[in-house]
């Protein structure tokens, strides 16, 4: 699994799930100027702008924008 080896098929499942879901509310939202929902991080990215991750910090990262989202309905 290289750099990712916490990262299996089914967190990458999920976090993909996550991230259509973001898309599909955001669509859904009807507001011009919200800003596109970032793509939730992955810990085997390369891209610099993107930053390797602990479980534990992709869960409480997933904990935070769920209450985010929450605070905002």
């Amino acid at each position: 699994m290289g750099a990712g080896a916490g990262w299996t098929q089914e967190h990458e499942l999920l976090a993909s799930i996550y991230d259509s879901l973001r898309a599909q509310l955001w669509q859904a939202g009807g507001k011009a100027s919200a800003p596109k929902p970032k793509p939730f991080p992955r810990p085997q990215a390369t891209d610099s702008r993107r930053t390797t991750l602990s479980r534990d910090e992709i869960a409480d990262r997933l904990l935070a924008q769920q209450r985010r989202d929450a605070e905002r309905r």
